[in-house]
């Protein structure tokens, strides 16, 4: 009865100190991709081209396209898109903001192309989304960056 005893208490102290391991060794980025990924979630810098953006990481633009798949297991161009139609979502709902606008605040060339991502993502157009979601703030301002992430 001893053994038996002294074996479920060094079996329940191990198992708490495995889930104590599991919970404060939690893996953490380099501070490089911490401040680009902070970067990229800001709607402020949705409109600069991630030729820019990389400029400010110590890689060049392929390299860091490398470095984030291996880190976030996400392509660098579709984590950028997915934010960006995340907080259309946002404008859409919330502002009055017209679509050519939003498209060209997200840093499209073109509406069309917009529209294109926009449908892939959602599988509705942005005037269909609106007026199925429109939910307009008092003051009709875009929602802020803290929003978005």
């Amino acid at each position: 009865e001893y053994e038996t005893n002294t074996l479920i208490i060094v079996n329940k102290f191990f198992m708490e100190y495995i889930e104590q391991k599991m919970n404060t060794s939690s893996f953490h980025y380099p501070d490089w991709l911490n401040v680009f990924l902070q970067k990229i979630n800001n709607p402020s810098c949705f409109n600069k081209s991630i030729d820019v953006l990389a400029a400010d990481t110590p890689y060049s633009y392929s390299r860091l396209s490398v470095l984030f798949k291996e880190y976030t297991n996400t392509p660098l161009s579709q984590y950028i898109t997915e934010i960006k139609m995340k907080y259309a979502t946002k404008l859409l709902k919330r502002t009055n903001m017209n679509i050519l606008h939003i498209s060209t605040y997200l840093g499209y060339d073109s509406i069309a192309s917009f529209n294109r991502n926009f449908k892939k993502y959602f599988n509705t157009t942005p005037s269909d989304y609106r007026k199925e979601n429109q939910i307009i703030n008092s003051k009709n301002e875009p929602p802020s960056p803290i929003e978005t992430l």
